[in-house]
Formats: C-alpha cells, sequence, structure tokens
C-alpha cells in the first residue's frame, strides 16, 4: 500500500475496520448473528479508501461521495444460495442514512469494480473476482 488511509482524522482505516467489526461480533452473538455482524463491520467504511474521501480527511477538497456502498457490492457480489447477503448489505448500505428498501441496495451491485479497487488500495493485493464471503 502506497499511502495510509484513513477513516477519521488520526485513525488508520484498516483499524477502524477491524475495530468495528470486532464490536459488530460481540453485538452479533446477542442474537446468533456474530459472523454476518463481524463481515457488516469489516466492510462497511471500505469506501473511505478512495482518494477523493482521502483529501477531505486532509483539509483538502474532495468530491463528497458515499463511502458505505462499496462494502455493500462486495456482499452482494456473493449469491449462492444460502448466503446471507442480503441483512448484511442493509446493514452496510444503510450505516448512516438508515434502512434502504431492497431495489436501492441492489443497485449498489454495480458498484461491485469500485468496491474491489477500493479493498485493493487497503490491502495492497487486488482481491479475488469471484470471493465467496464465509463463517469464519
Amino acid at each position: 500500500m502506497n499511502q495510509e488511509y484513513w477513516a477519521h482524522d488520526g485513525q488508520p482505516l484498516s483499524g477502524h475496520l477491524l475495530g468495528v467489526a470486532k464490536r459488530a461480533e460481540q453485538f452479533g452473538k446477542f442474537f446468533g448473528a456474530e459472523t454476518q455482524a463481524h463481515l457488516a463491520g469489516l466492510l462497511h467504511d471500505l469506501g473511505k479508501a478512495e482518494d477523493e474521501f482521502l483529501k477531505r480527511i486532509r483539509g483538502e477538497k474532495g468530491e463528497p461521495e458515499p463511502h458505505a456502498h462499496h462494502g455493500a457490492a462486495l456482499v452482494l457480489e456473493d449469491t449462492r444460495p444460502g448466503c446471507p447477503i442480503w441483512p448484511v448489505a442493509f446493514a452496510i448500505n444503510g450505516h448512516h442514512a438508515g434502512l434502504h428498501d431492497r431495489h436501492n441496495v441492489h443497485k449498489r451491485r454495480t458498484e461491485s469494480a469500485k468496491a474491489r479497487a477500493a479493498e485493493a488500495r487497503l490491502t495492497g493485493s487486488a482481491p479475488p473476482r469471484n470471493r465467496r464471503f464465509r463463517a469464519r
């Protein structure tokens, strides 16, 4: 990775995503959804690994772009029967704006290439195109 991406001023994005994933998993244990909660926490701010968001964190002029759609788009790529994609996608896509209807979330599938690019910038490697989200 060539540069550090930030969740908030002074908070590295990677640490933020891992911390939220761990905390969300703890909450999810109360209702048997720890795996889904962990995944939602891990991907909820993936769109902050965009250059425009980084400019704004640095105090420079950057275009405001929604950052929640990236993680929802990645989750929606896994279309195997029985995968809990919709509840996770709803949680990610609505973590600031509230819950959206299924049609609104479904539109985010078109943003998966942008989401994979953001993930590659954050991790330093290209993610697999046909990734499968599995229980940990």
